[in-house]
């Protein structure tokens, strides 16, 4: 029998332990020198997680490098079958702010195991408890962790448990907070049917995985999980890194899910009075708290471009919006420019000296008829010199008649340019500024999109007339008197409207009353309708340091302790 170790203080038990005696932190067996899947070779604990895991240093014998390895005890089926889908979800992303996974798999004796790479720093989690981030280092944290959510969201994938604890920050190009997000164990696909299909048989009815400090409100009322559910609970990460506390703080899991259904979040000025932080990142923090997935930022790329415009308004990024040396951005397809070829000198050769004398004597030679040469006639008028000639370049362009291209917010877009029929020099042009409620419609100007809302660009100098088309809303006309200067409008899209509205009944008069009974007939008492029955649900939390479980929903019996079986709740916490 191995023996046990606290995660903590890495105090060593002979005898099995559950909470070590002097930090009350987990005990886990002491696996050190252990070989697992005859490859990784475990050397030294590095700390625990969820699910009863321990995260171990290890030496990948075949590759002869240090790796991270995650155990997790035995589990049954299901258990087994999504710990392989988190493990093939996360192995297929590849971005610098993703932590990279090697290997996973399941030992001989049901064990699974997930291999990563070896990362040196702390979890934000850590950072946080020495208090709150200033504001430039609270948003270049940010903007990292939206680049990864960007890539993931990108391949149809949503972490569903983003926190501090998630979000590792290394040393890496000379920037101290390069963030790698970590743990997609419990990250589902998005919008496929084939990965629905499999979640469903993996997966029992109605069952919610997340950090209840974290859970964005359709996790725990069971609706659909999409984006911007990663979007809520980084939401609720900046919140913390700017105030230094949580938007709902309560000791009852049950409490924190009702102010996350119902609860508006306390502004800043409120929880940190007496830091200075800037009413810009508020909001932005305040709309991706949203209740309504719809009222918060359509995608991570949406929330960074926000983000990036208010870090230029405060002077937290360079004129040209430049990014520290230990950034990375996406590729774009434009073609890299060709690498300089930098030639070797030539080398110094050696000319014989007859053949020296008789290039200076052809030299000499030729200067003197230059010289005894007769000037040329003189010519009636001036003697213009030709200019160079100019290279032209042909474009071509194809025109589509079919539904207009699919336009990305990111690209700048100039509409001041003139349509295709337009003749002559550009027209003045004024600054325009054009939102909508809600954001994400496509505008259109002379017949072509020029972009989606929130959209900043440029127009001739007159009335120009604009198109606003968003799915679910009607289209809006808007007439924009644009001048010298910059011009604001936002517009506000209403629903679309049934083709055939439905009227409302007009009222039922009163049936008459009937005359009163006799005094020795009694009146019949009214009965209640049967209460539906209540549906039992079960939920799923992970939880760093062990499971609990409570019940939720179900019939009850009136008298008499409960009978079957209970569902069980895992609860992850910070």
């Amino acid at each position: 029998m191995p023996g046990w170790i606290c995660a903590r203080c890495r105090t060593r038990f002979e005898e099995e332990h559950d909470r070590c005696p002097h930090d009350g932190k987990r005990v886990v067996p002491d696996l050190a020198g252990e070989v697992v899947a005859d490859r990784y070779a475990l050397r030294e604990l590095l700390g625990v997680g969820g699910m009863n895991s321990s995260v171990w240093l290890a030496w990948q014998t075949s590759t002869e490098r240090p790796v991270a390895i995650k155990l997790i005890p035995p589990a049954d089926g299901a258990g087994a079958e999504r710990f392989a889908r988190g493990g093939r979800i996360a192995s297929n992303l590849n971005h610098p702010n993703i932590t990279t996974v090697h290997d996973y798999g399941q030992t001989s004796d049901g064990r699974l195991f997930l291999v990563m790479e070896l990362l040196e720093g702390r979890t934000l989690h850590r950072v946080l408890k020495e208090g709150a981030m200033s504001v430039e280092r609270a948003a270049h944290v940010t903007d990292q962790i939206l680049r990864a959510l960007t890539h993931a969201h990108k391949r149809n994938i949503v972490h569903r448990d983003i926190k501090p604890g998630n979000l590792f920050l290394i040393t890496r190009n000379e920037d101290p907070d390069f963030v790698k997000v970590l743990d997609f164990g419990i990250a589902r696909f998005i919008d496929d049917a084939e990965s629905v299909d499999e979640l469903a048989e993996i997966t029992e009815a109605r069952q919610v995985c997340g950090t209840p400090q974290y859970m964005a409100p359709e996790q725990v009322s069971f609706g659909a999980v999409d984006a911007r559910t990663d979007l809520y609970a980084l939401g609720v990460v900046f919140y913390r890194m700017l105030t230094g506390r949580l938007p709902f703080r309560s000791s009852s899991h049950h409490d924190l899910f009702r102010h996350h259904l119902k609860t508006t979040p306390p502004g800043f000025a409120q929880v940190a009075p007496d830091r200075p932080i800037p009413g810009e990142l508020e909001a932005l923090a305040m709309r991706a708290l949203a209740k309504r997935p719809d009222d918060r930022f359509a995608s991570a790329s949406e929330m960074r471009l926000a983000l990036r415009q208010i870090r230029l308004r405060l002077g937290l990024l360079g004129d040209e919006g430049s990014q520290p040396s230990g950034s990375w951005r996406e590729p774009t397809p434009s073609t890299p420019p060709e690498p300089a070829v930098v030639e070797p000198p030539p080398e110094r050769r050696r000319w014989p000296l007859a053949l020296l004398l008789l290039l200076l004597g052809a030299g000499l030679a030729t200067a003197v008829m230059f010289v005894l040469r007769p000037p040329p006639p003189r010519t009636a008028g001036p003697v213009t010199t030709p200019p160079p000639a100019v290279p032209v370049v042909v474009i071509a362009t194809a025109v589509d008649a079919g539904p207009p291209p699919r336009v990305d917010a990111a690209a700048p877009i100039d509409a001041s340019a003139p349509a295709p029929d337009a003749e002559g020099p550009a027209p003045k042009t004024g600054a325009a500024t054009l939102t909508s409620s809600p954001s994400g419609a496509v505008v259109y100007w002379r017949g072509r999109v020029i972009g989606r809302t929130p959209l900043r660009t440029s127009f001739p100098i007159g009335v120009q007339k604009l198109r606003l088309v968003r799915g679910g809303r009607q289209p809006v006309e808007v007439r924009l008197d644009v001048a010298a200067g910059t011009l604001t409008r936002e517009v506000f899209l209403p629903r679309e409207r049934s083709e055939a509205p439905t009227r409302r009944p007009k009222p039922t008069p009163p049936p008459p009353t009937p005359p009163p009974a006799e005094a020795s007939t009694p009146a019949p008492k009214a009965v209640a309708a049967p209460d539906p029955k209540p549906t039992k649900v079960k939920l799923q939390l992970l939880d760093e340091d062990g499971a609990r479980s409570f019940d939720v929903g179900g019939p009850q019996p009136k008298r008499g302790p409960p009978t079957g079986p209970k569902p069980a709740i895992d609860l992850l916490d910070e």
